[in-house]
């Protein structure tokens, strides 16, 4: 779905530039995303978060662990599980897929008009702020 809004909440910790961001969007169906990024931590995190009425989804890229809870009870238990993990790294994963779309002529998993989308979004955040 289209991101119909943004709400950008940016600083400029240690730099020039913004190198502290929390984005929040909306999109067309309703959908809420946020983004909690910066340069500043001295450590690498990527986690990704999925809340649905049914569960809630952790993913860790960096270990590549995720997991899954769900069967939410009125005394506040839940049920937990690990899912499979994947075995290549998620960042080298998309370029290698890139590659391999450039050399064997097909199309990318991405493409130049997702970029231009997420380009467009992250301008849209520049100009909010």
């Amino acid at each position: 779905s289209e991101i119909v809004e943004v709400q950008p909440q940016l600083a400029r910790t240690h730099a020039d530039r913004e190198d502290t961001a929390l984005l929040q969007f909306r999109t067309d169906r309703g959908v809420i995303a946020q983004i909690n990024t910066n340069w500043v931590t001295p450590y690498k995190a990527r986690i990704l978060q999925v809340a649905t009425r049914q569960k809630f989804v952790v993913a860790d890229l960096m270990t590549r662990q995720v997991s899954e809870y769900f069967d939410y009870a009125p005394d506040g238990s839940y049920s937990t599980r690990m899912l499979h993990t994947w075995p290549a790294e998620p960042l080298k994963a998309e370029l290698s897929a890139f590659l391999a779309s450039v050399r064997n002529r097909t199309p990318p998993p991405v493409t130049g008009e997702d970029g231009l989308a997420n380009l467009e979004v992250a301008l849209r955040c520049l100009e909010a702020a």
